[in-house]
């Protein structure tokens, strides 16, 4: 008889799943700007009362200038920040850093409305 094992499959890069939990534990609503490849796990994951600015479909959905306005806020220029101050946005789920085109998370141990606020 043979015995089946979960294989965790896991990247650096990937979303934060304590967000989700954070955001359905507070039901929050609104709009959020969103990582390129965070976008379609938000849309998944989080309560259609939330509506990301970005998924992975980018260039076959999205505007030119959205596209851009994205990477420009990624790479942190003062195009990129006056683009975020145009979405209007209730909340920022981006990663913490970025070494080139890679994104890196740095985990947070709890997650509390008090910090957000």
């Amino acid at each position: 008889r043979r015995v089946l094992t979960c294989v965790t499959v896991y990247a650096p890069w990937w979303p934060e799943p304590e967000a989700v939990n954070f955001i359905r534990a507070n039901d929050l609503t609104g709009n959020m700007v969103t990582f390129f490849r965070w976008g379609e796990y938000g849309i998944w994951h989080m309560p259609r009362s939330i509506k990301v600015s970005m998924d992975g479909r980018r260039e076959t959905v999205y505007s030119e200038r959205t596209v851009s306005g994205h990477i420009q806020l990624y790479r942190g220029s003062p195009e990129g920040l006056e683009y975020l101050n145009q979405l209007n946005a209730d909340y920022v789920w981006l990663p913490v850093r970025f070494d080139g085109e890679m994104a890196y998370l740095d985990w947070h141990d709890e997650w509390r409305i008090e910090d957000y606020k």
